[in-house]
């Protein structure tokens, strides 16, 4: 057993005895000790098939005894699986791209009651134009060309067009290398799924009105979630993997989170770099592993490598599927270590269409505590906090 997370151990073809010691290296008196019966109290599980919970911390080596049909194979399978206690709920990613709804700043939404109720201006900032992530969230079309760049959002693609305008200062950490080799953008996908994400893990969700003393000014539901939303954009990461999440960073992040705090985690849920034509960030909570299936991996030289063919659940709306297939290896604590961007089994013939993607980088989000600086004064914490008391995540 290479992990120390536990899950379930299953003996098929013989009916057989399961025992456990302490996990040390395999020895012949103990095994003769097990053959002989002389090892009851070590026994932990028997039948046909044999089926073990494996708690976590019983980990490295397991001996058995076939009882029966001692001509049959005995084959050993090792699965994971959980869902968090938390049922994931619905919010939306609020588009930035008038074409698409909802948006935050939307007539008759959240920041426009807010607005109302406050005497503030939020909405005003929330619809600055898109120039770059940090100045305004609006666009009014889902594509942007270069040709009209400058009148619609005010910058210019690098100048691929060739049309002697200068850049106009995009962010260069969003699609820069798109922005120099192509004379429109997509923006469509553009949004707050990551700020969306956040909720979902950190608050419950909404369902009451809540109406501001002394107004006619009512926030429902979901007009609330957007509020909410709006809070954490500048959210803070409790912890995260790496961009471009090596086998066992992802692992090893979804078996703390899942197995070990049963608590959900966000995850951008494929890597750019392994899709250059769909060059989008998809930020989804995922709340379940499925099946995580340990293969034993043919033809090894490394006793502790594995392979992993793993199925969890996100939300989006409703629950969704996911499926990575990788190899990993273990050290003496029962932890995968030391994977390479070569072990995600892309282009094993075996793997089936649904196995040929990784993810990218999975994270924590802290719950917000403060309003950040993108808002200007214009959203107050604790006034939201009213509105949507904090909770636990």
């Amino acid at each position: 057993m290479p992990t120390k997370w536990g899950g379930k151990l299953t003996l098929g073809y013989s009916e057989c005895e399961l025992f456990y010691t302490d996990g040390s290296d395999l020895d012949a008196l103990t095994a003769k000790r097990i053959a002989a019966g002389e090892c009851a109290s070590n026994r932990i599980a028997q039948g046909f098939p044999c089926e073990y919970v494996v708690p976590t911390n019983q980990f490295k080596w397991f001996y058995f005894r076939v009882l029966k049909n001692y001509n049959q194979a005995t084959k050993a399978t090792f699965t994971q699986s959980k869902t968090v206690s938390k049922t994931p709920w619905t919010c939306s990613w609020y588009p930035m791209a008038d074409a698409q709804s909802p948006n935050l700043y939307d007539k008759g939404g959240t920041l426009e009651i807010y607005d109302a109720a406050f005497n503030s201006t939020a909405l005003a900032i929330e619809k600055r134009n898109l120039v770059r992530w940090v100045d305004g969230h609006f666009a009014n079309s889902n594509l942007l060309l270069e040709a009209d760049a400058e009148r619609t959002v005010g910058y210019d693609f690098d100048n691929a067009d060739m049309d002697g305008n200068i850049w106009t200062g995009w962010d260069p950490f969003v699609y820069t290398n798109v922005l120099q080799n192509a004379s429109s953008l997509d923006i469509s996908w553009f949004g707050h799924c990551d700020m969306s994400s956040a909720v979902i893990i950190c608050e419950a969700e909404p369902t009451t009105p809540y109406t501001v003393p002394g107004t006619t000014n009512t926030f429902s539901a979901l007009q609330q979630k957007g509020l909410l939303v709006a809070l954490y954009h500048e959210y803070s990461l409790l912890r995260a993997t790496g961009w471009n999440a090596l086998p066992h960073e992802w692992h090893s992040f979804m078996e703390t989170r899942i197995l070990g705090e049963d608590k959900m985690f966000a995850c951008d849920i494929y890597n750019d770099t392994q899709y250059p034509e769909n060059d989008q960030v998809w930020n989804h909570p995922i709340y379940e592993i499925t099946e995580a299936n340990y293969i034993e991996k043919p033809n090894q030289t490394d006793e502790k490598a594995v392979e992993i063919k793993c199925q969890v659940k996100y939300w989006s709306g409703g629950p969704a599927s996911l499926y990575y297939w990788y190899t990993l290896s273990y050290n003496q604590d029962g932890e995968a270590f030391d994977s390479e961007q070569t072990d995600w089994n892309l282009n094993d013939p075996r793997a089936p269409d649904d196995y040929h993607r990784t993810p990218d980088r999975a994270w924590i989000p802290n719950v917000m505590t403060a309003i950040g600086d993108f808002w200007e004064g214009n959203l107050d914490y604790t006034t939201i906090r009213n509105i949507v008391p904090v909770s636990t995540p």
